[in-house]
């Protein structure tokens, strides 16, 4: 997942997105998300007053993807792709670099990875002293499972730009999928008090999602009161949907479900981002609330299968969980599931087919493939989702032994791996 880099933060693309075609306005309708923002506005007006500003353009471009970061709307992400095609087209390289830069964070957003990175080296080349070019490229290196050329590409960002919030959120991640524990929880760590030294500086917001990262790590270690601190924290910074998200998983893992499911159906009503319904559904079928789950899961289906349906697989990894463990249609599962890996072989694609196989009935071939995600560096030490999921598969696959040791490690690294926790 990308991340934003230090005060002059660009954009945090997470894997959390939606439909185009269910949620989008239609082009030329009202955003009522952005209808008080005045830098919008007038970029709006600059624009419309002068169609061809390429400075007007790649900045409104990053512009309609922070609004996707704010609300949740993938609306915004398309709108984005449209703007810096403009940019494009009216001047490419080498007079404007800015437009490359602009176009490799939305490649990230729609999780086209290779395109982001060629647009990212792109810029990097035309403006070699720019940070962005190397944060951009990391990000890019990252998600197509490069690990090693990301971590050189780091080490120069470090070198070059020094400390920052960006640096530290792409170092932990980073240690996170090389299995290294203790390097990723210095790094969240480095972020929460990187962003609090800049004070005021830093928009309250940009705080609250360094803590929301850190909480998150301590989750996904079971270490429920060191979430519950960062969550709290966070939300009297920012008390925006996604810090009511990250609270009622919290809340859903400890089994505290009253208080899971008001904060979740607060977060859906704020929110327009279908993978909150889908957060929502999962959590009322948690809660055996099955038949109140059932729109909400449906409401996210639709969503997602709009955009995929259009030729976007950025909903692809959010689809195939929904249709492995929450609306099960094996079949369609495992066909976007090999689409999804066909874009790029890392440990969560690896994963997604290997239990959409698992879903199936196809024991052996879900194996084969949750042998390869486990040869990824980091497999056995930093997911113990994967390792559950190797585990129960391993087991099926006739290789017991296998099956329980995976398993017994999947809860050393996180002791509530069993307990409830949102699809991401």
């Amino acid at each position: 997942m990308p991340v934003p880099r230090g005060t002059g933060i660009f954009l945090s693309v997470m894997r959390r997105l939606a439909a185009l075609l269910l949620l989008a306005c239609p082009p030329g309708a009202p955003m009522t998300a952005l209808a008080q923002d005045g830098t919008v506005r007038f970029l709006e007006e600059r624009i419309a007053r002068d169609p061809e500003d390429i400075l007007a353009l790649n900045r409104m471009a990053g512009e309609y993807l922070q609004a996707y970061r704010r609300t949740g709307d993938p609306a915004f992400i398309p709108r984005a792709a449209r703007t810096v095609e403009k940019s494009l087209q009216v001047l490419g390289e080498p007079g404007n670099p800015g437009a490359f830069s602009a176009r490799a964070a939305v490649n990230l957003a729609r999780h086209r990875f290779a395109e982001a990175l060629t647009d990212a080296e792109t810029y990097r080349r035309l403006k070699p002293e720019a940070q962005a070019g190397r944060e951009l490229r990391f990000d890019a290196l990252v998600e197509l499972g490069r690990l090693d050329d990301a971590a050189a590409e780091g080490a120069q960002l470090k070198e070059l730009f020094g400390e920052s919030l960006g640096w530290h959120a792409r170092q932990a991640r980073l240690a996170r999928l090389r299995g290294d524990r203790a390097a990723e929880q210095r790094h969240r760590t480095g972020a929460v008090a990187f962003a609090r030294s800049q004070g005021d500086m830093l928009a309250p917001h940009w705080r609250a999602w360094a803590l929301l990262q850190r909480g998150a790590t301590a989750l996904t270690r079971g270490d429920f009161a060191a979430a519950e601190a960062d969550y709290t924290e966070a939300a009297k910074l920012d008390d925006s949907w996604l810090v009511q998200e990250r609270l009622g998983e919290l809340r859903g893992a400890q089994s505290r479900w009253d208080e899971c499911l008001a904060l979740l159906h607060s977060a859906a009503a704020a929110s327009k981002s279908p993978a909150t319904f889908h957060a929502l559904g999962d959590a009322l079928l948690a809660a055996g609330k099955k038949d109140e789950a059932k729109p909400w899961l449906e409401r996210a289906e639709a969503a997602y299968r709009a955009t995929v349906e259009e030729g976007e697989m950025y909903f692809a990894h959010n689809l195939v969980a929904l249709w492995s463990d929450s609306l099960p249609q094996p079949a369609e599962a495992l066909a976007l599931a090999r689409r999804d890996l066909a874009l790029r072989r890392t440990p969560d694609t690896l994963d997604a087919l290997s239990w959409a196989h698992y879903q199936a009935g196809e024991f052996e071939a879900a194996w084969k493939l949750a042998q390869e995600a486990l040869a990824w560096p980091g497999a056995r030490e930093g997911l113990p989702h994967l390792l559950q999921h190797a585990g129960y598969i391993a087991i099926r696959a006739g290789q017991l032994e296998e099956g329980r040791a995976l398993l017994k490690r999947a809860v050393e690294l996180n002791p509530a791996v069993a307990a409830f926790h949102l699809h991401r």
